[in-house]
């Protein structure tokens, strides 16, 4: 009888312990089904004694609302995406106050003493967080300079451990990248993976359950500059907005060369980054953004992407005033004061908000300024006039402390009826943003007055060297400075069908190899003392000519300029 006891006994055990590993397969499975790629929040709730998954803190104890958020795995792709509307409701805890409704959209506002979390599971494979958020009040016409000023540092844990505490190892602030305007912010959710494989993890423990950065950039590889002897520069456009829901329309719809990056919106500083990086490991060292007025929207998206790129450090970059507002019919107006009074606005805010930026290029211990256009305006108003802006520009500087040294863009086959001497004078050095006609024999246009061109690059190629070697003189006869300029072609063939463009230019047949003897072409006009060459353009999609997007033409700057 105690025998069948014990075998009765013998077999409930196996029974009990094989309905027992069962459910500890089940729940293996179950784990693994929640944490994978396609899982939504789930959590309800969370314990008082246990820590939500997901929690923000901040430096400074301020109302901060929440536009979206984006879960990314090691090579910056989204896994999930939330949007901080009704259908998040349910995740919010501790922290969350009212939503906050601007511009037909909507976020939430975390109102905590210093921190906010989400009852959220965290997808498996995401190594960081893209987020975008801003102070209340929200206001995106503040100055550039008040935006760092109210900026506060946001910090982020998981289950308990700071993954990420906006600082870097040496001590510098990484990510204080919250402030009155919408600003897109990266943090890391793996501190103790390598997630771009450049040799160094992401972040170094440097307490229990807190982690610190030690990668500048955990997503994209540090840069290896290419050593050149000579300083290049290039033409860059910061109201590129072509962000997926936006390809319809014309800024990516007709653009002639695609960007590497796909749509994009270049208020994100990890673009700027990619970019940066491209530009470094051939050669290029400065962008020109070309600048129209504060407040905008292109100035905007400059300060909201390129100003805070994590490595923009490794770079320079100066201001290219857009002085196209003097066209007649233009949307500001064809009034000299008109322009005289916005060379004043812009040159009071640049002063105020980038000179002092370390970053900022300075050639003879001045920043630098380049005026567009300025032959045009002197064939449309007269030297007279042009001196005055000018003057304007120099005033309004040494008025908030600074000698800026002026590069006019006075370069082009244009004639002109005055000594070209005197309009060269007016400057520390000239150059161009590009000659789109160099080299045009029979310079046709339409019943309406309008440039009609097509002619093949290779005349490009000649024209730019027989007009480099013009204008080389008259700046050397002048005494002022002389920055050769290089382009890798020139086509608005798609915004000109399409009716956006009444001209059309189209240089046809380009190829690197013709590119090659350009950049060789303009070499002996490179001043000895600043050393200087700029390329048009760098992102000038819908035009043809976007060398950041043209590997094989990025590949000729470090040979020739690189490597000579």
């Amino acid at each position: 009888m105690q025998g069948k006891y014990e075998e009765k006994k013998g077999v409930n055990r196996k029974k009990l312990w094989g309905l027992l590993l069962l459910s500890l397969l089940m729940t293996a499975v179950a784990v693994y089904a929640l944490s994978g790629y396609k899982q939504f929040p789930v959590h309800p709730e969370v314990p008082s004694e246990k820590h939500a998954p997901l929690e923000f803190f901040f430096s400074e104890s301020k109302p901060v609302v929440f536009d979206y958020l984006q879960f990314l795995d090691a090579d910056g792709n989204p896994i999930l995406v939330l949007d901080f509307n009704r259908s998040i409701v349910e995740y919010l805890s501790d922290g969350w106050g009212e939503p906050e409704y601007w511009g037909g959209d909507e976020g939430w506002v975390c109102t905590a003493y210093g921190n906010c979390s989400l009852n959220i599971n965290l997808p498996r494979d995401a190594h960081f967080i893209r987020l975008r958020a801003a102070l209340q009040p929200v206001d995106p016409y503040m100055e550039w300079k008040e935006l760092l000023r109210n900026a506060i540092r946001m910090g982020v844990k998981v289950n308990g451990t700071i993954t990420d505490d906006g600082l870097h190892a040496n001590g510098t602030d990484l990510t204080k990248c919250i402030s009155n305007r919408f600003w897109i912010c990266y943090y890391i959710l793996k501190p103790d993976v390598d997630s771009d494989k450049d040799g160094t993890p992401n972040c170094i423990k440097i307490a229990e359950k807190h982690y610190r950065a030690l990668d500048l950039n955990p997503r994209i590889p540090e840069p290896k500059p290419t050593k050149s002897k000579y300083n290049i520069g290039v033409f860059y456009n910061t109201p590129w907005r072509v962000i997926p829901k936006w390809t319809e329309r014309a800024d990516w719809k007709y653009a002639t060369v695609k960007p590497i990056e796909g749509p994009y919106d270049c208020c994100d500083p990890e673009v700027i980054d990619k970019q940066i990086k491209r530009a470094l490991e051939h050669g290029i060292s400065i962008f020109i953004i070309a600048y129209v007025k504060p407040g905008w929207g292109a100035e905007q998206s400059f300060e909201d992407g390129f100003l805070r790129s994590r490595y923009k450090h490794l770079v320079k970059y100066c201001i290219d005033f857009y002085s196209e507002q003097w066209w007649p019919g233009f949307q500001f107006g064809d009034s000299l004061n008109k322009t005289y009074q916005l060379a004043r606005d812009v040159t009071n805010y640049i002063s105020t908000n980038y000179f002092v930026d370390s970053s900022y290029l300075r050639i003879n211990n001045s920043p630098a300024v380049f005026l567009f256009h300025m032959l045009p305006f002197s064939l449309s108003y007269g030297l007279e006039n042009l001196t005055l802006f000018v003057n304007i520009i120099r005033e309004t500087s040494l008025k908030n402390g600074y000698q800026v040294f002026v590069i006019g863009d006075c370069m082009d086959i244009w004639q002109t009826p005055f000594n070209k001497g005197l309009l060269v004078k007016q400057f520390d050095a000239i150059s161009s943003r590009g000659m789109i006609y160099a080299g045009v024999k029979n310079l046709n246009f339409d019943e309406n007055g309008n440039p009609h061109v097509i002619e093949p690059y290779d005349t490009m190629v000649s024209g730019y060297i027989e007009q480099h070697k013009h204008w080389f003189r008259i700046a050397k006869e002048c005494r002022v400075k002389f920055i050769p300029v290089v382009t890798p072609g020139f086509s608005n063939r798609l915004l000109y069908e399409a009716g956006i463009d009444p001209w059309l230019c189209e240089r046809t047949d380009s190829t690197p190899e013709k590119f090659k003897e350009m950049c060789k072409g303009i070499l002996p006009y490179v001043d000895h003392d600043v050393k200087m060459v700029f390329i048009a353009c760098g992102n000038e999609y819908t035009e043809g000519n976007a060398i950041l997007a043209l590997p094989e033409y990025l590949d000729i700057i470090n040979e020739v300029f690189a490597n000579c």
